[in-house]
């Protein structure tokens, strides 16, 4: 359900780059050929093509970075997290509650020392629903934000931000560096134990 819920999720951000990428390419939606063309556009070749129309308009320095910043967590974090929960196997865990996330897939790789070649098989992840309601999230704050963008292309003005100068969380974004860091505290641990008092 809650994958599900991603992917509806995910729709509606797909709608708001679309808005976008008609509103700063000069498009209006209501004609006719507008959105039955632009279905045709890639979603992350509609990321691209906003980079550089944003900068073609030439418009406030601080906007053209917000946009920038919105759509590399989009297309860096959020669609590589969303693609993997889409798209990659899981199994139930044992505990009835998470599940085992399979990573990746099978490949080879020679073995340290003896360069034997080895069958490497995929990773497996514990993930619980709470880590895919924080993708959720992100996904909803950029979508609302990136409908706040909009709204200022359809009216552009000197004055102040308000609203648009504070940025969603990134929740999942600092959850994945939190992991990371646990995961290269504890390499390093393992790398350089400590001594014991005996010794």
């Amino acid at each position: 359900m809650a994958i599900g819920k991603l992917c509806r999720k995910w729709a509606q951000l797909e709608t708001a780059i679309t808005h976008l990428f008609l509103k700063i390419g000069g498009w209006d939606y209501r004609l006719p050929a507008a959105y039955p063309m632009v279905s045709f556009v890639d979603f992350r070749d509609k990321i691209a093509a906003l980079r550089v129309g944003v900068l073609a308009w030439n418009c406030r320095e601080d906007i053209v970075n917000l946009l920038f910043e919105s759509l590399a967590y989009i297309d860096n974090e959020l669609r590589n997290s969303r693609n993997q929960l889409v798209h990659d196997i899981r199994a139930t865990s044992d505990d009835g509650i998470a599940a085992r996330h399979f990573r990746g897939a099978y490949s080879h790789a020679k073995e340290p020392g003896s360069g034997k070649l080895i069958l490497k098989e995929p990773t497996f992840i514990h993930m619980n629903v709470e880590e895919i309601q924080a993708i959720i999230d992100d996904v909803e704050g950029e979508t609302t934000y990136l409908f706040k963008l909009y709204e200022w292309f359809r009216s552009p003005h000197d004055g102040p931000l308000g609203p648009l100068l504070t940025p969603p969380q990134r929740q999942h974004l600092l959850r994945q560096r939190e992991k990371q860091s646990q995961k290269d505290k504890s390499a390093l641990v393992r790398k350089h134990p400590q001594k014991s008092s005996q010794e």
